[in-house]
This record gives C-alpha cells, structure tokens and sequence, in this order.
C-alpha cells in the first residue's frame, strides 16, 4: 500500500509540473502559497524529528492539493498514448480511496476504546481500578492514551527531559510524588510503571519512614507497546501498609 501510494503522489507531482504552465496566475500564486507552507513543514520534520510521522502528518492536505491539480490534467499529457480518457482522475480516486481505507484501517476504527486491541494496559487496568487509585508513569505517547482515551484511569506523567535545564525546572516528577502519596494515605492503590520506579521511589522516601509505616509492591504484569516498539516494562501495585501493622 505504501508503494501504491508513493506511486500515485509521484504522478500526480511530475503531472503537476509538466502541466504548470496551463494553470491561471491567480491559480499558480494559490498554489506556490501551499508549496510554500508545506515546504517549510517538509524542512521542519526533517530538521526536527525525520522519524516521527506526527510532524508528518501536516504535509499530507499540501500534497494532495498539487497531486490532484497534476492528476486532473493528467489526460492531457497521456492523450497521445493510449491511456483512458480519465486516466489521471482514476489515479486521484484511487489516492483518495487507498488514504481513507488505510487511516480507517490503521489509526481510527482499531483505535475506538471498544475496540483497542493495543492498549493492553489500559484494558487490564479498566478491570482492576478503582475510584481513588492513581496511575504513574513517563510521559510518553502510551500514557497520553490512556490519560486522553480512559479518563476514570486516574493519572499522573513523569517527564524525562534530555536537557538538565529543563528537567530541573520541571515539577511534574514533584507533582505525582504528592498525589501518590495523597492517594496511599486515603488507602488507595498506586499502579506505578517500571520506568519511573526507581525516582518515585527516591523521592517518596521523604514522607515515609518507620514511624508512618511502610510502602507495599506487588507486581501485576508486563507490558510494552507493540505499534511504536518501544521498551518493555513492568507494571506494579504499590499501597501503604500503616506503621502499626509493618511494624
């Protein structure tokens, strides 16, 4: 599919300039103006994140724009050779058709909350959580799913910055070491992710001690994100056990 769809965008840009001089000024100055735009969205995705299909995405409408234009009139360029009298809107249909089948596909209809087949974890955590409990994590795209997808989830995101400036700035790692610590003195149930174990843990030292009891950790299961491959990591069950029973 992706080679199909390559094909097609491909003839419908080398149609587009074959076929520039046909078009009305007024049209040519539209046209330079989304060229103009989606060129600096083109420089941007790869000078920033060349990998990442969300800075991807906005490319898309200024593609499609100069590929129909080139499509359109594209049996004016084939008329001599034998192609179907519209050849190039055929293609065009094709485009539009191969792009609504495949973001239905593979981004929307799998994607509804009744039908996730990905978020494994949010699933899982639907069965056991309840009113109360908190959800810690790194705030990366898995956890943004389930804070976006799954509001009862209750949840707090830990930002891992790669510059120390930022990350010493950032309160969100202070933030969710308050609402776990609020959420195990109400007797709830903390579900913390492997990734930010170790530091929630550093800094939840500051409350506890033997005086107030005792943290609990019981591990649930593993886990990782399939779609975007990333790391595979543990989920883990932590509650509060008052100092006169871990005494």
């Amino acid at each position: 599919i992706q080679l199909l769809t390559m094909g097609m965008l491909a003839t419908g840009i080398l149609s587009f300039f074959l076929r520039w001089r046909s078009f009305e000024p007024l049209q040519k100055k539209k046209l330079m103006v989304v060229g103009i735009f989606t060129l600096v969205f083109i420089t941007s995705a790869i000078y920033w994140q060349p990998d990442n299909r969300k800075f991807w995405s906005p490319n898309v409408p200024g593609l499609i724009l100069p590929t129909g234009s080139g499509l359109v009139g594209l049996g004016n360029i084939t008329r001599k050779r034998h192609f179907p009298p519209r050849f190039g809107e055929s293609i065009l249909a094709g485009l539009f058709l191969v792009l609504l089948v495949g973001n239905l596909q593979g981004g929307i209809l799998h994607k509804h909350r009744t039908r996730d087949t990905e978020q494994g974890l949010a699933l899982e955590l639907l069965e056991t959580f309840q009113t109360g409990d908190l959800l810690v994590m790194q705030a990366d795209r898995l956890w943004q799913s389930v804070d976006y997808n799954f509001p009862e989830i209750r949840s707090a995101g830990v930002l891992n910055y790669f510059n120390e400036d930022w990350a010493a700035a950032d309160t969100s790692l202070s933030f969710a070491v308050k609402s776990m610590w609020e959420t195990l003195q109400a007797g709830g149930t903390g579900y913390v992710s492997s990734k930010v174990d170790e530091e929630l843990t550093s800094q939840m030292s500051k409350f506890s001690g033997p005086a107030f009891g005792r943290l609990e950790k019981n591990f649930l299961f593993r886990f990782a994100d399939q779609e975007q491959a990333l790391q595979e990591f543990e989920l883990w069950a932590w509650r509060w056990v008052p100092g006169a029973q871990g005494e």
